[in-house]
Parts: C-alpha cells; structure tokens; sequence
C-alpha cells in the first residue's frame, strides 16, 4: 500500500499497485485565489506508459488517450487511423462495442480529434464506474485495431457502382480542403515552418492523397507511432483519490497490451524554421466563392518555443488588449469605421514548437475594380497600416496610459477564473495535454523519454503562478513585446476567389448487428446514486403588490417548500421591473444576472431592427440626462444639460466592469438565428461580487440611455453585411438557415395548417433570408444622407444640446427621405421599403422603449424574470439586498429617462411623485427542492403548467412559399465543397405536461427515438456513414419548439442519403420485424443512458447549472431539480410499445402525404434527387417525391 500525501491540497492518493511508480506530484491551479485540482502522474514500470489522474469536482468524469502524432505527407495518415481505431480490435472485434458500451456507462458516446503532432481520443461519462468499464475495450481499440480491409474501404475511401466517390475520411475532408480559412491556415503553415516540415503537411489528409492510400501504409504508421511509451492515459473529473479500482482495470487486463521494445527509438520531427526573406513574403491563395465582395488577410510569424510558458501567456496578454472589445486598438483602426477595413479580427498563438503566431482579419472588401476604393489586397497596404498601428503604440508607450496592461491582466486572470469554473474538466485536460506535448517535443530532439516533473518547467499547470509573476513586470516588457521588424515577419497572406475540385475505388457495406451473446457479456450499468453532484440551492420568488403570499394558480396548500415574505423599498404604484425572480446559489466566483424580457406583441415592423440593435447594444454612445449618476463626476457647469459619453470610453467601462456581458435574442447571442423560446429577449452579465452594484448601474444605463448615432448604425451594418457573406460560405449554417426559413416557429401554436403570416415572425425576420436585403436597405439609406449632407453629423453634435427628447436629435433638419429599390422589397407588407435616416433611428428607440416597457408590464400574463446566480452560502436575506439594489437602480433610471411606463392606465411618473409610499411589495417564495427528492409528479407537472407562459411556447408551423403537403428544395451552389440535407415535420402535442395515467409520453419517447437513430453506429450512421455517403447524419427533437428535424451534413452522394433516410423510416413502419430488431431494449437502455449523461452534464459545473435553470424556468418549471427529476422519472416510463406509438404518430409524417413535411438540400451539384418511389401500406399508390431546383436568392424575404 503506498500512501502519498500532497501537503499543498491536502491530498493523499492511495494505491496498492507493485507495477507503477510515481513520476510525479502536482496541482493544476484552479484559480488566481490559491485554489488547485490535485494530481498525481504514474508510470507503468513494464510498459512505460504514463496514467495520470487530475481531481476536479462534479459528476463528470473524462479520459483522453494522448498519442503524439506527425506527418511527412499529405496524406493524411494520423487521421485515417483515428478513424480505423473505432471500427473493432483484436479482443473485441465486433464493430460498434465500443460505442454501445460507453453509451450504456452514462456518456454521449467516445470521440476523437487530430491535430499536426498529437491525436486524442476522448470519453465523458457520469462518474467513474463508465470509464473503468469502457477502458479496457478503449484502449484495446488504439493499442491492437483491427484494421480490416472492408473497413478501410467504407471508412476511408471508395467508388460506388454509379461511380461516385464516397468514404466517411474523404467526405469530411472534400467539405473543408477548398474552404477559405483551410486553404489559408495550410498557406500560413507552409511558408513559416517550410515546404517539409510536420507541420506544413495537411494532417487531414488532401482528397487527392487519401484516394491513394494502402492499408499497409496506415498498419505501418500504426507499428511507428502507437507505441505503448509513447502514450498518456489522462483522467480528469471527480475521480476517487483511492486509485485501485483503476489501476487494476490496467492489472486485469495486461494481455491487451503490446511487449515494450527492447530499446526507445523515438521518431524525431522536423521542426526546423525555414529562412525567412527579411522582406515581407506574400502569397495570394484561391478559394471558390459565390460572391467576390469579401476576402481574407493573414499574417503569421514566429513564435516563441513551446517551453517559454511565460511569453507565451503574455503575448496572448497583450493580444487581448489589442483586439478584446470594439474599443480596443485594432478594432478602432480596422473594423469600428463608417467603412470598415475588416468585420472581425483573431489572433492566436499556435501551439507547435516552436509556436507561430497567427493575425487574421475577416470580411475585408474586396474591390480590386472600385477606383473610388483603395485596394486592400495590394501589396504592403495592409501590412503599413498594421505596423505603423503597432509602432505608434510602442512609440507613446500605450497611449500614454501606464496601467493599460495592469488593467487588461487583471481582465484576463478574471477571465481564467471563469473559464475554469466554466469548463474545469477542460480546461484542467488541456493544460496538462499542453504540458506534455511541450515536454515530449522540446525533449525529443535529444532523445531523452519526456517526464512530467514539477522541477523540469512551470508549464500551462502554472498558469496563475505565470500571471502573478507578470504582474510584477515594467511596462518596458510589454512595449518589447510588442517591437515589430520584418525580419520577424512570417507572411502576409492575401485571399481572392477561384474554383477547384478533387479525384479515385467501389463497395457497399452493411454493420454486422452486435450478438446477444456480447450484449449479454457487457458489465452492468453502474450505480448513479455513487455519482457526486455540485451542491446547489434555488428558490423561485413571484412578486406582487400588497401584502402575504400570493400563489399562482394552479398551486396547491400542501406544495413542499419554503415560503418566505418580505417588503421591498416602496414605491407606490411604479412597477417592478419584473414579475418573476429566481435566485440560485451555486459553487461560482461571481455573480451571474440575467434579466428575461418577453416579446409577446411586439410589432411586425420592429422584429427585423433586432439583429441592429443587438450589435449595437453595449456597443453604442449613451445620451446621459442631467444628474445622472455617471454626471455627478462632470464639473459643476455642466450638470444642466445632457451628455453624450461616446462608445469608445462606454466600451472600457463595460471591460472593466463586466466578466462577460451580452444579449441573447431566443437564448441565442448569434445575431442572424435565435432558438427557442424566440419572443424572450435576455441580458446577460456577469461580474465579481464586490463590482455588483456598479454592474447593474452599468448594465441599466447601457438600456435606458443608449443613444443610435448614424455612424455607429452604418459601422454596425456594413460588419453585419459582411458577417451575412462569410455565412453564406458555411454549408451547415446555410442549410440551418434554409429549413427554417421554411419552417419557422409561429405564435399560433396549435394550428399546424396556418401558413399565411409565418413570414411575420421573428425566426424569419432575423434569418439570413431577411437581413442581407434589409441592411443593404439601411446601408443605402444612410449612405445617401451622408453624401448628400456631409455636415449632418456636425449639426447633430451642435444641436443635441438643445433638445430633451433625445429620440429625435439624431436626425439633422435638412435630411431627406431616401427610397430603397433593392429586390424582394415587396416581399413583405411590412418590409423597410421607403424610409429616411429618422425611421431608423426611430424604430430602434422604439424597439428599446418596447423592451424596456415590456419587463415593466403590468399585464396578467407577462412572464418577464430575473435569474440571480450568487456564490454558495451567502447569507440569508442577501438575495432581499439584490432585488433592492436592482429596483432602486431601475426606478432612478425610468425617472431619469422619462420612459413612460404604464401603471393602469396612468404615468407612472405622475403616480410616483403623488404616492410616493402608497404600497409596498412582497417577494414570496414558491418552491424549493433538493435534486432527487421525493416528490409527487403530479404537483410538480401542475407546478409547471401554471407557471408556463405562451411566450415560451411558439410551435414550429411552415411559411407560405408551397402549400403543397411535400415542399422539397434542392439549391445548387458550386462553392460549397459538399452536399446537406435537412428536413423537419411538426410535432404539435408531443409537448403536454401532463402525466394522468396512460398519457402517452411523446416528448421523452421522441428523445429516445432521435438517440437510437442517431448513436453512433446505430442505425441511420452505419447505412449512411458507413456506406461513406456522408460524415454525419442526426434525427434531433427540440421540444420549445415542437419540431422534429433529420440532418445529414458534408455529404459526398446526396442522393443516396437522402433516398436511404426515407427508406428506412418506411421500413420501420411498414415491417415489424425490422422494428423490432432495431428498436429492441438493448438499443433502449443505451439511448436512456446517454440521455441520462445529458442530465448529468447539464449540472456538472456552475455555468452549466446556471443555463439548465434558464431553460427549466422556459418549460415551465421553477427550480433545476424539478426538472432534472421530471425528466429523469418520464425517461423511465418509456417503452417499446410507447416508441412505436409515438413513431407512428409522428416519424411517420416524413412519408406520409397527408401531412406537412419540407426537405431542403444544398448541394455543389445539380442532382437528381426525382423520383425515389415508397411503398406506404395504408395508401393505395406509391408515394414519389421529387426535389424542386431552386436558387437560393428565392428564399429572400
């Protein structure tokens, strides 16, 4: 028994084992608080292999089997084998073990991933047991794979009967070689490191290439690199420090292990830097495009060596401060312009040794035939505004501001703080897989076996000890940081457009079915009452007027929970800024707000503004009233009249203020696509305890007193515009975006036959399909009025003085009205058709006072909240602090911005100042369970319909464009590098809460049904992906919605997928032996357990706790736990005969032509999707279908 005992954590790590010893003791610092996640790193004493295991807390458990990994061409090879290693092994031969064996131990299935010099293979699963049951089949799998040739054939690459190229390997790589930011990444990666070095090869493989390789090839490159010495078993998550059970997994199974070699022969990479010319090399790279309007601009340069962990971090430091908000430097000189140089700009440090740093800007217009334009593709245009930026920054040592780095480290160590609470899981695997790849390259070159040794460097696992250390840096480390030369130079690298394809073998192959006889060997589920949770406690509060607890309907005497009632201030009859208040402890650093807004009625008109105003929100100038609380710090003389804070210095505020800040339209912060709930409009913030206070005055005056200058709406929609054109290069997005357009989600939610106004709603306002045409529209408009009166933001400025109503100084006199004449404007009864600069400026104030009048309404069914997420253990009452905070803030502001919020018909203004003490308000507490209590479902489904709003519960419907029952599209577009497919049916009713005796449970049964048809060798990936007509296909149920989609993505033989999906759910209908054989119990049991890791993982970090209670209150319920249990207790419930009904009553109106269904493909080909002939047993004829060619520009709205 070896007892070891970390004095720094107070860890003792326990094992009994005589064939590992301890190579090393560690911690993996958590946080800038002194916090760590112990470690321990052992070496097996036969084999050589390295096992380390980190302890974070939660449910989750993770492996990640490292394997470092190089090429000497481009073919791929790394990649191909990732694949091969999941297709059967020596000792568990049959393909899809693994994954039915990981699915069945709580997980979401094994993955991998390969980069230039290492390959990972990785597993999560709910507690511990999952991944000592999988390991062994896992690692027999990467140490001894079969490597068959029929699975080298399927999975790899071949030619079918027709002559179509397929393979799982070749579609995933013809959907990416020709995309713009992969041409330029292998560009980069070339002219830095040399035309033969590792790291210049495409480690994907080139689709050319991979049509050529051998299975011999991929077996030897399998002996050279899979050796046993070589390898890193990682094990991150809440892992008991008692290691036996662990280390006898490796005990028992010793014979799936290869005999080590007699002498370590590592194979050494080439990682010389070629010889940079001390001129600036360009290169110009082609990439195949629709449009010619945008391109790219790279530039790369040699970074420091993978061990200097300290400049490493510090550069990423001073990249922050450079690119972090549209204030900063480089957004200021490139992107925040009235004609902007770039949309958006990244920069990274690659971790290859040495590194390279990499500076990308996107979206830069491309108008080499404008004469009227500059040309930013010339030569050294670019490259002189980038350096003279830089240079002038060096030369006033930051602009004159000595604490600019003190400031953004602080920024940065803040947000490392979050992004380990985030994801501590991965963030922890990360730094320790960075760590080792540093020591295994940087110690390769001398032959020597990297070791993991606390002594050897301060590594990634140091991360805050690193930043505490830079901390204590002058100001002279950073401008020398900073000193550009050309020498340094790597390339500038310019994009324009092109065109391009690829080219090679034949076979269909069908998955053998696992035996009953394996399936009855597998070890049994394990124990989820041993899995150790976050600790958490919620309350759910509504609040009202007057005095005592008021329930909402629907809630009974005798509801389990604690009821609370205290007064707020009083304000007589001013509203609360909202009805409902959740607030959540949780084990967090910080406190996280997020106030809810419905949209319910909001104006046709205004839904399209919201993309706008989301990009300008927290991005804007604020227009202060007099005696405000920002004026209060202004010189005496000034108090009298309004202020405008510009948007650079309103930018800064907010960085330091906020951790994170940002608006979600239909919980999504993607400007052009929101999910459901669409009508909920969120702000979401996030700050350190003691900044709470200043963070709702910020956050408040951010809403009531942004101010929509017309520059800032034309910066913000040009960079939209050019966002919109790098989308229409994405194929998933494209055909996300297409099959809503045609299906969106409606507010009339039981009424799947209404069509007419489904183009009114906010999924298709804000899709892709609206916006392109609409900012065009404002571009236009705004550009007029700027040419035709050059001084009008002169007189704005010297007007804006001089007027109170601050929703008109926006809009000089003299301005005229500007038409629009672009296409589709008369698409739309309430399309933005013929406007002026006014209109604009007014429909977004409009659309502010509505968001803001909206969270104050008064109205019975008004469901606006504010969620609260606070550290553990805050002391009781505190949550009676914040909401006062929260409405004093919020009554100081209304009365400062004279917004008129309406109380019963009066101004609330008015109301105030006569009964400023008439009322007072009573916060009453609604439920509050712990996870997995006892509770009687029916109350707790009877809780969750009362509280469930109409806002929440816009159902999927179909726009206008066919009333045909069968609506198929198929769009070609020669850019695209391959084919996808999507389609969706609704499913109105699958969603009742309800849970009388024998209610049919469609909801979970559809979840279920969606997880057998989409797992991992199951049975839509093995005729599908297996036969290599694409590289993923998934059947996915969203329940806000009611919606049922099928998704086949990168595909190489479109019509083969597409023709085999409609197949096999005709097959499933019609024939009750195939139903049987695939939808058995086994299949059953391993969907429920990946459901079940969702429930899991949704809880398995403070972040993820904090977003589950969003969406918990959404369906309706008050507390996470509700719903975790509710969920939890219906997946139970679920059977085969309950699938089947459900099956029937819903998967089946993908084929059926009485009900509404729409499919929609891209494709870079015309295919010949006609005509696939399916025999239904209840209709007399066959039913055909046949794909309708369209352009995509006849989606436009």
């Amino acid at each position: 028994m070896i007892n070891s005992n970390l004095n720094k954590n107070n860890t003792e790590w326990i094992f009994d084992s005589k064939n590992f010893q301890i190579e090393s003791i560690f911690t993996v610092e958590s946080n800038s608080q002194g916090s760590a996640f112990p470690a321990i790193s052992l070496v097996h004493k036969l084999h050589k292999f390295r096992t380390i295991v980190c302890k974070t807390s939660g449910p989750l458990c993770q492996l990640n089997i490292l394997v470092p990994t190089i090429c000497s061409d481009h073919k791929g090879l790394p990649h191909t084998l990732e694949h091969l290693i999941f297709c059967g092994s020596k000792h568990f031969p049959e393909r899809g073990y693994l994954d039915a064996l990981a699915s069945l131990n709580y997980s979401n299935g094994t993955n991998a991933y390969t980069n230039s010099d290492h390959t990972v293979y990785t597993l999560e699963t709910a507690g511990e047991l999952g991944i000592f049951n999988t390991l062994p089949v896992f690692l027999d799998g990467v140490l001894n794979p079969n490597l068959t040739p029929d699975q080298f054939v399927s999975e790899v690459y071949n030619i079918d009967k027709s002559g179509k190229k397929n393979g799982v390997v070749f579609s995933e790589m013809e959907s990416v070689e020709n995309t713009e930011l992969e041409l330029l990444d292998n560009e980069i990666r070339k002219q830095i490191y040399g035309e033969n070095s590792m790291y210049s090869y495409n480690y994907g493989g080139l689709m050319s290439e991979i049509a050529n390789i051998s299975l011999s090839e991929v077996v030897d490159y399998h002996n050279n690199f899979y050796q046993l010495q070589n390898i890193t078993l990682l094990f991150v998550g809440g892992y008991n420090t008692n290691l036996d059970t662990l280390l006898k997994v490796f005990e028992q199974n010793n014979h799936i292990m290869k005999p080590p070699p007699e002498k370590y022969c590592p194979i050494l990479p080439t990682t010389t830097i070629s010889n940079l010319k001390r001129d600036l090399l360009i290169k110009e790279v082609k990439f195949p495009s629709e449009d010619t309007d945008i391109g790219s601009i790279s530039f790369g340069w040699k970074g420091p060596n993978l061990i200097d962990i300290k400049t490493r971090t510090a550069l990423l430091i001073l990249f922050q401060y450079l690119n972090e908000a549209s204030s900063s430097i480089l957004n200021q000189k490139f992107v925040e312009k009235t004609d902007p140089l770039a949309s958006s700009i990244d920069i990274e440090i690659k971790d290859f040794e040495p590194t390279c740093i990499v500076m990308t800007f996107s979206g830069v217009p491309y108008s080499q035939n404008d004469d009227k334009k500059p040309n930013l593709f010339s030569r050294d245009f670019y490259y002189i505004e980038l350096i003279h930026t830089l240079k002038k920054l060096v030369e006033s040592s930051f602009d004159g501001n000595q604490n600019a780095i003190k400031d953004a480290l602080h920024r940065f160590i803040v947000e490392m703080n979050s992004q380990f609470e985030s994801d501590p899981l991965g963030e922890a695997g990360d730094s320790i897989i960075s760590d080792i790849l540093t020591r295994h390259y940087s110690n390769l070159s001398s032959g020597k076996k990297p070791e993991m040794k606390n002594k050897d460097i301060m590594g990634q696992t140091n991360l805050f000890s690193v930043l505490n250390e830079l901390s204590c840096e002058s100001i002279g480390y950073w401008i020398d940081l900073l000193k550009v030369d050309k020498a340094a130079i790597g390339d500038g690298i310019k994009e324009t457009q092109s065109n391009d394809g690829p080219n090679n073998q034949n076979q269909s192959i069908t998955k053998p079915r696992l035996p009953l006889s394996v399936i009855s060997d597998m070890p049994p589920i394990p124990d989820t009452s041993k899995i150790a949770l976050l600790d958490h406690k919620q309350n759910f509060y509504l609040i009202s007027s007057g005095n005592g607890i008021k329930k909402e309907k629907g809630f009974e005497d005798n509801i389990s929970g604690i009821k609370e009632q205290f007064s707020i201030k009083e304000y007589g009859d001013l509203k609360l800024p909202f009805k409902y208040l959740s607030y959540l402890q949780t084990e967090t650093n910080f406190i996280s707000l997020k106030l809810h807004v419905p949209l319910s009625g909001i104006p046709n008109d205004l839904k399209q503004f919201m993309p706008l105003f989301q990009a300008l929100c927290f991005n804007s100038d604020l227009l202060i009233p007099q005696k405000s609380s920002k004026e209060k710090s202004l010189e005496a003389d000034k108090l009298t009249k309004p202020q405008i804070i510009g948007y650079k210095e309103v930018v800064k505020d907010l960085i330091e203020t906020f951790v994170s800040y940002s608006t979600l339209l239909g919980n999504s912060s993607e400007l052009f696509r929101c999910y459901s709930p669409l009508e909920i409009f969120t702000f979401s913030v996030k700050s350190e305890p003691e900044k709470f206070q200043k963070s709702i005055k910020t956050l408040f005056e951010s809403i009531f007193f942004i101010h929509f200058s017309t520059s800032r709406i034309l910066s913000a929609c040009k960079n939209m515009l050019s966002q919109i054109l790098e989308l229409k290069r994405d194929g998933s997005y494209m055909i996300s975006a297409s099959i809503t357009r045609l299906s969106p989600a409606g507010s009339n939610p039981r009424d799947v036959n209404k069509t007419s106004k489904y183009n009114d709603t906010i999924d298709a306002q804000v899709s892709i399909y609206k916006q392109e045409s609409f900012i065009k529209k404002i571009i236009k408009v705004l550009e007029t009025s700027r040419k035709s009166s050059k001084n009008a933001q002169n007189k704005i400025n010297s007007d804006i003085h001089g007027k109170r109503d601050h929703k008109q100084v926006e809009t000089p006199t003299d301005t005229p009205s500007n038409s629009c004449d672009e296409d589709h404007s008369d698409n739309n009864e309430n399309d933005f058709c013929e406007t002026s600069v006014t209109e604009v400026v007014e429909s977004l104030e409009k659309l502010k006072g509505f968001l803001i009048n909206n969270w104050s309404s008064s109205k019975s069914n008004n469901t606006a909240m504010i969620e609260i997420a606070v550290p553990l253990n805050k002391k009781d009452g505190d949550h009676i602090d914040y909401v006062n905070i929260i409405t004093d803030m919020w009554r100081e502001f209304g009365l400062m911005a004279d917004v008129e919020l309406e109380v019963n018909g009066m101004d609330s203004r008015k109301k105030m100042r006569q009964n400023p003490n008439e009322h007072d308000l009573s916060l009453n507490s609604q439920n509050q369970n712990e996870f997995g209590s006892e509770l009687d479902s029916k109350i707790i489904l009877s809780e969750a319909q009362s509280f469930k709003s109409e806002a929440f519960s816009l159902l999927g419907g179909f726009s206008d464009m066919d009333q045909s029952s069968k609506t198929f599209y198929l769009a070609s577009v020669p850019s695209m590098c391959s084919s996808y497919f999507s389609m969706a049916v609704n499913c109105s009713g699958a969603c009742n809460l309800s849970n009388d005796a024998g209610a049919v449970l469609h909801e979970h049964n559809l979840l279920v049904l969606s997880e057998i048809l989409s797992r991992t060798d199951g049975i839509l990936y093995n005729i599908i992906r297996g036969n290599g007509y694409a590289y993923d296909v998934r059947v996915r149920f969203v329940p806000l919605r009611e919606q049922l989609f099928v998704e086949c993505n990168e595909a190489s033989d479109i019509n083969s997928a597409t023709s085999v999906l409609y197949k096999v759910f005709n097959r499933l209908l019609e024939s009750n032996e195939y139903w049987e054989q695939e939808v058995n119990d086994f299949e059953i049991s391993l969907a429920k357990s990946s459901i079940l890791y969702n429930e899991y993982a949704s809880i398995s970090s403070s972040s993820s706790i904090i977003s589950t209670s969003s969406y918990a209150h959404f369906r309706g319920f008050t507390d996470v736990q509700s719903l975790i249990t509710w969920n939890q207790t219906q997946i139970a419930l679920v059977t085969r005969k309950s699938l089947r009904s459900t099956f029937i009553k819903y998967f089946c109106r993908f084929i059926d032509p009485e009900f509404k269904s729409v499919a929609f493909v891209i494709s870079p080909r015309k295919e010949d999707l006609t005509s696939t002939k399916i025999s239904l047993e209840k209709h007399s004829s066959d039913l055909g279908y046949t794909f309708t060619n369209i352009k995509l520009k006849d989606l436009m709205l």
